[in-house]
Formats: C-alpha cells, structure tokens, sequence
C-alpha cells in the first residue's frame, strides 16, 4: 500500500511534529504545501495531493491537518487501519477527528476529481467533494464510510488557523456553496453545479 499526504501548513512550528513523527515510516509519501508566504488556501494544498496521488499510482491520498499530535504509534495505526480497508472503501478517517485526518482512495479521486479551489482559503471545500462523490457514486456509497481508531490528540478545530490568525467569512464561504449548488450541505438542489442546464 502507498499513501500520498498532503499537510498545508502556514508556520513551521506547527508543522514540524507532525512530519517528524511519521518520516520514519515508509508508506508514506509526503507533500508539505507551505502556505506561510502566500496563503493558497486548503482546497488548493489538498490539489498537489490529488495530482501526485493520480500521477504515482497511490492506493490513497491522506488529508492531514497541523491539529493533530499523534500518540506512541505515530500514525501507524491510522496506516494499519487503511491496509485493512483498501480495496473496501473509498473514504477512511480518523475516529472522531473529522477531515483533520481523512484518507480518499485513488478510485474515488479518479471519478470525482479535485477540490473547488473557490472555496478559498478554507471551509465548505469538504462538504463540495462529498457532494459531488454522492453525485457520482450515489448517496448510499457514503454508507462503506470507514473510520479508525488513532491514538491521537487535536490541538482543535481551525488550530493553524487562529495561531496565525486567517480570517475566514464563514458566510461568504456558505454563499458560495448555496449558489454552486442551491442549498446547504444536505438540502442541495441542483445536481449540476451553478445549475449549469439553462432552460
């Protein structure tokens, strides 16, 4: 099993932990996108994962945030637990950690493609791809949603975020979403985005 991981972070403390803890470790393969100088947002970090994901062939690609503090088995766990599920599942993520921790198989990258670089530079961009990963695969494909248990602890939602204080429009980022696709996350209207058929 080979695994992309994409960590966008926008201060090297931050990040520093996190990608000690797990070089040891050789399913992984790393991408950190450094946002520090130019904040390029969370959808287009996760972007150069997708590509290096399709481009090298990988059985994943692992969205990691800087919130996240592994416990003794540095993330191995979360990599055991994906070994289990590759060919099962098409999303595998870390108990109660959200898309702090969230692994896409390459399959699932293939057929429902990147994130929405729209949704800039954070938020909304998760809810968009597992919309359109319900488009494509229907709402019951989120039914073989995996999830596995980490030691882990969460320095908390939005941690790199309010460290170097990025200000993020929470309603500007919701607009965004109502208007691609006719509702909040979960009362979507449209299947097309924007309601691209005219009429």
């Amino acid at each position: 099993m080979k695994a992309v991981v994409v960590l966008p972070w926008l201060d090297q403390d931050l990040m520093l932990y996190t990608e000690g803890c797990m070089k040891k470790d050789k399913r992984w393969d790393w991408i950190l996108a450094d946002n520090s100088e130019v904040n390029h947002g969370v959808a287009s970090s996760w972007n150069y994962g997708v590509d290096r994901t399709l481009e090298s062939k990988a059985d994943w690609l692992i969205l990691l945030s800087t919130s996240v503090r592994f416990g003794r088995p540095g993330g191995t766990d979360f990599l055991d637990g994906l070994e289990q599920h590759t060919g099962q599942a098409d999303l595998v993520g870390g108990l109660g950690m959200g898309w702090h921790l969230h692994a896409i198989s390459r399959r699932a990258l293939e057929y429902v493609g990147s994130f929405d670089v729209v949704f800039n530079p954070a938020y909304y961009e998760d809810n968009d791809w597992l919309y359109r990963y319900e488009l494509v695969f229907g709402k019951d494909a989120l039914d073989n949603h995996r999830w596995v248990d980490v030691d882990h602890v969460s320095l908390g939602d939005a941690h790199s975020l309010r460290f170097n204080h990025v200000a993020i429009d929470i309603g500007a980022q919701r607009s965004k979403y109502v208007t691609k696709w006719g509702g909040d996350p979960g009362k979507e209207l449209y299947d097309t985005p924007y309601h691209e058929v005219f009429e």
